[in-house]
Formats: C-alpha cells, sequence, structure tokens
C-alpha cells in the first residue's frame, strides 16, 4: 500500500512538473518579440515535456513489471520492438507494452480470486438460509 502512494504521489507530481513549466513558458512565448524567440522557447518547452513524460513511462514501466513478477505473469521478449522502447541508458515498456502485460496481470487477479468469491457466495446462500429456517421457528 505504501509503495501504490508513493507511486501516485510521484506520478502526480511530474504531472504537476508539466504544468508549471506549461504555464511558464506559456507566458516567456508571450512576451517574446520575435519568432525565432518563439520558436526557441517551444523547443525548450517541449524538450523538457519529452523528458518529464520519458520519466513517467519509466516509472509506470517498472511498477508494471514488479506486478508482473509478483504475480508470474511473463513479460514480452525483449526482443519484441512493439512491446519495448530503449533509449541510451534504459530499456521500458511501451504503452502498447504495459497495455498488453497490465491486462494480463488483471486476468490472473481475477484467476487468482474467483474461488475467493465462489465460496463467498456460497457462505452467503447459506446465511441466508439459516436466517430463513430460523424466522420460520
Amino acid at each position: 500500500m505504501v509503495e501504490y502512494l508513493k507511486y501516485h504521489s510521484k506520478l502526480k507530481k511530474y504531472n504537476n512538473d508539466i504544468n508549471s513549466i506549461n504555464e511558464s513558458y506559456a507566458t516567456e512565448i508571450k512576451k517574446a518579440d520575435s519568432k525565432e524567440v518563439r520558436d526557441a522557447l517551444r523547443a525548450q518547452l517541449q524538450k523538457k515535456e519529452e523528458d518529464i513524460v520519458r520519466l513517467i513511462n519509466a516509472m509506470k514501466s517498472k511498477r508494471i513489471e514488479a506486478l508482473a513478477r509478483k504475480y508470474d505473469v511473463p513479460l514480452p521478449p525483449h526482443t519484441d520492438r512493439k512491446s519495448w522502447e530503449s533509449d541510451w541508458h534504459s530499456i521500458r515498456l511501451t504503452t502498447e507494452g504495459r497495455f498488453t502485460v497490465n491486462r494480463n496481470i488483471r486476468q490472473e487477479i481475477k484467476e487468482r480470486f474467483e474461488p475467493y468469491v465462489m465460496i463467498c457466495s456460497i457462505l452467503t446462500g447459506l446465511g441466508g438460509v439459516i436466517i430463513g429456517i430460523l424466522s420460520l421457528w
């Protein structure tokens, strides 16, 4: 639970960073005198956004990889270019790869908890029968 909260707080921080960078550059772009300066500022903004988005994607990828290990869900092979992307210092799941692995994780969790759901429904039915019999006395 703590890891989940840390993950979401960090994700929220990165999203807030993107918003604050956008706001600060928007005011600078409006104040810019020439088209060249505005284009340079837009390029800087795009580079900073891409860096933060890369961090967000790496963080999401690590989390999904950890969940896959926890639930024994196989990851796609690293040679699959639809599922993996890399840059000069890391390799991470693409959006499509994260979607596929996440779907498999959800399926595994569902399969693991089906027996418990069935037991709960049986116990609920038995409880109803017992209450029904007791109400007749």
